[in-house]
């Protein structure tokens, strides 16, 4: 195994009194050997429903947007930030196995109605997150009323927010640095997830 070769080479060495004992090596050789026994999905998928995670998912949105800013300039991409309503009350009421599975039945919702294109993760405890490319704002409601209407037919009940931006042509600058182009990107997509957010409360508000 990979551990075991990397633990050959890192050993206490005497001469001269030195001695290489780096925590952050160790970590390293043993988060590679668990993706080597387990696999990737282990490292990059919730354990509860199995979408990305909330970092795995910003990774991929901001390699979909430097792909996208390269070959379709103006291109609308659109962003659902969703929250499900009373899961902190069925933990309580029911135990966390019964809201763990109420947020695995939801993603599998979510994922029928999506396509491969689309990039989802859990964003938080009850949040999911989904970058929806090639998307304006009439297109992304349709997706939410989709997956709205059969959460609702399984008796789930989600609070959505939309936000919706044509991807600027400084995403692609090249007289933009590595590190600026990287800062616009991220603050693009956290505009999104902003707006997004916020939009998800105000439909939360109007539905108590």
């Amino acid at each position: 195994m990979l551990y075991s070769f990397f633990c050959s080479l890192i050993k206490e060495k005497k001469g001269g009194g030195a001695m290489i004992r780096s925590s952050a090596i160790w970590n390293f050789i043993k988060a590679v050997n668990f993706v080597l026994q387990y696999g990737t999905d282990m490292v990059l998928r919730d354990s509860v429903t199995t979408l990305y995670t909330k970092g795995v998912f910003k990774e991929l949105s901001l390699q979909l947007l430097k792909s996208i800013a390269h070959d379709h300039d103006e291109m609308p991409v659109s962003l659902i930030f969703a929250d499900m309503d009373g899961l902190k009350k069925a933990n309580d009421q029911f135990g966390h196995l019964n809201g763990n599975h109420l947020l695995y039945s939801s993603a599998i919702i979510f994922l029928n109605e999506l396509r491969e294109s689309d990039i989802i993760g859990r964003y938080g405890g009850d949040e999911f997150i989904v970058l929806l490319p090639s998307t304006d704002l009439s297109g992304a409601e349709v997706v939410v009323n989709k997956i709205r209407t059969a959460l609702e037919k399984s008796a789930i009940k989600w609070s959505f927010g939309i936000s919706t931006k044509k991807i600027p042509s400084r995403l692609s600058f090249k007289g933009l640095t590595r590190h600026q182009l990287i800062t616009e990107r991220e603050k693009f997509l956290n505009d999104l997830i902003l707006e997004a957010d916020n939009l998800m409360y105000l439909d939360k508000k109007s539905l108590r």
